[in-house]
C-alpha cells in the first residue's frame, strides 16, 4: 500500500476535513476534552494547536474569548475561515518563545488548551513555562497527548521506556495513510514536566469512549473501551 510523507502544512486541510468525523478525534478526544471546561462564558481562553479551529469555534460559542495559535501558516488560514471574527488566531511555534504581543500578554488568561499538540513538540519545558506566563494565578490548564501505552506498538520490542522520536501512519482523505512524526513519553515524563513547571495536577483522566460512538464506529468504540487511546491532564496555576 503506498504511503504518503507530507509535511504539517501539507496535509491540513485532509487532516482537518477527517479530525471532524473521526472516531478518534470528533467523537472521542473532543467530548472528553469539553467535559472538563465548564462556565466559559466571559472567559479568556488560549487555544494552543489550534489546528483547523474546531475547539475555538466551541470555545467561541460557549462565550470564550478566544486566542488561537498554530505553528501551521494553512491551519491558521483553515481557522480563520472556520472562525471569522470570532477569535484572534496567530501563527506560533510552541517549541519557541512565543511571540511578544499585546493578546499575549503575561497573567491575562484564564484558561489554557491544548488539543493533540503538546506530543509534536519534544522539550516540554518551553510551551509550559510560556503556559504558566500566560495563566493567571489560579487559571486552568487542560491538555491531551498521546497515551504512553497506546504508543508503545510504535517502538522496538513494544518496550514502554522507549522515548523519543516516532512515526505513525493515519489513512486521510483517500485512503492513502500519511506518516506523521511525534514524541514518545512515558507516563512519569509526561506528570513530572507538569509538575516541574509550577503548576497544580488536578486529575489525569483516561478517558472512555461516548455512547455515540457505538453506532458511529463499533470497532474504534470496543477497542477504546479496553484501552485508552489519549491522556489528558487538568492541572492550575497556584
Amino acid at each position: 500500500m503506498p504511503v504518503a510523507r507530507q509535511t504539517y502544512d501539507d496535509a491540513a486541510l485532509e487532516y482537518v476535513r477527517h479530525a471532524d468525523v473521526s472516531a478518534y478525534n470528533h467523537h472521542y478526544e473532543r467530548p472528553a476534552m469539553r467535559r472538563l471546561l465548564t462556565d466559559l462564558a466571559g472567559k479568556r481562553v488560549l487555544d494552543a494547536g489550534c489546528a483547523g479551529g474546531a475547539q475555538s469555534e466551541w470555545l467561541v460559542g460557549r462565550g470564550a474569548t478566544v486566542v488561537a495559535l498554530d505553528v501551521s501558516d494553512r491551519m491558521v488560514e483553515l481557522s480563520r475561515v472556520r472562525i471569522g471574527e470570532g477569535a484572534v488566531v496567530l501563527q506560533a511555534d510552541l517549541s519557541l518563545p512565543l511571540p511578544q504581543v499585546p493578546e499575549l500578554a503575561d497573567g491575562s488568561f484564564d484558561v489554557v488548551m491544548s488539543s493533540l499538540t503538546l506530543h509534536y513538540v519534544d522539550d516540554w519545558s518551553r510551551p509550559l513555562a510560556e503556559f504558566f506566563r500566560l495563566l493567571k494565578p489560579g487559571g486552568t490548564l487542560v491538555f491531551s497527548t498521546h497515551h504512553p501505552s497506546w504508543d508503545r506498538r510504535l517502538v522496538a520490542e513494544d518496550d514502554y521506556f522507549q522515548t523519543g522520536l516516532v512515526e505513525d501512519y493515519w489513512s486521510l482523505s483517500g485512503g492513502i495513510p500519511v506518516g506523521f512524526r511525534f514524541y514518545r513519553k512515558t507516563l512519569a515524563q509526561i506528570v513530572t514536566s507538569v509538575a516541574e513547571a509550577g503548576f497544580v495536577i488536578d486529575s489525569v483522566e483516561e478517558p472512555l469512549p461516548s455512547e455515540d460512538l457505538r453506532t458511529v464506529n463499533l470497532i474504534a468504540y470496543d477497542e477504546l473501551r479496553k484501552q485508552p487511546a489519549f491522556l489528558i491532564i487538568q492541572s492550575h496555576r497556584p
